[in-house]
C-alpha cells in the first residue's frame, strides 16, 4: 500500500497543481470525492485505506472561509468511525491517528494571510486534527487568480515538507 493518500475535491485531469502535488510524492493513491455519495461500501473501502497510509493529505478549494460541505461530510462519514477514535470519560473523543501525518493543501480567491488572519480552518486544525491526535498537521494555501493560476509564497516550503513525509 502507498504510504501517502491524497484525497481531493477535484478530480486530477482537471487540475495543475493537484498533478504537480500527485508528481512531488509518486506511487501516492489518489481519491477524488468528486462523485462520492458516502455510501456503506465507499466508506468501509475509504477506511481501509486510510488505515494502511502514513499520511493523509487533503487537497480542497476554500469557499467562504472553510472546507466544502463535501469534505466535511467525507470527515464525518470517513474519518469518524470506529476505527479512528474512541470516547474517553463519557464525551472526550480521543484519536488514533498517532504516528499519521495530515497535510491540507488549498485554494482560494483570498491570500493565505487574509485567511490565516481572519482564522478560516481554525475549527478544523484546533479542533478535528487536534482530537484525532495526528502526529503532525501542516496546512498550505495557494492563492487562486482569474486565469487559473495559482500563487503561493510558501510553494517551496510546501515541496520540502511534502518531500520530508515520502
Amino acid at each position: 500500500m502507498a504510504n501517502n493518500l491524497i484525497i481531493s475535491y477535484e478530480k486530477k485531469d482537471d487540475n495543475q497543481l493537484l498533478q504537480e502535488i500527485m508528481h512531488l510524492l509518486p506511487g501516492s493513491l489518489h481519491y477524488s470525492l468528486t462523485h462520492s455519495e458516502f455510501k456503506n461500501e465507499e466508506v468501509e473501502i475509504l477506511r481501509k485505506i486510510i488505515l494502511a497510509c502514513d499520511n493523509i493529505i487533503i487537497y480542497s478549494p476554500i469557499y467562504w472561509n472553510d472546507l466544502p460541505a463535501k469534505i466535511k461530510l467525507m470527515i464525518e462519514k470517513v474519518i469518524y468511525g470506529p476505527d479512528f477514535y474512541e470516547v474517553v470519560n463519557g464525551t472526550e473523543i480521543e484519536g488514533k491517528f498517532t504516528g499519521k501525518k495530515m497535510v491540507v493543501i488549498t485554494t482560494s480567491g483570498n491570500s493565505y494571510q487574509y485567511l490565516k488572519d481572519n482564522h478560516a480552518l481554525d475549527s478544523f486544525f484546533l479542533g478535528t486534527v487536534q482530537q484525532l491526535n495526528f502526529s503532525a498537521a501542516d496546512w498550505f494555501s495557494f492563492q487562486k487568480f482569474p486565469d487559473g493560476s495559482y500563487k503561493s509564497q510558501y510553494f517551496s516550503d510546501m515541496v520540502d515538507r511534502l518531500r520530508a513525509i515520502k
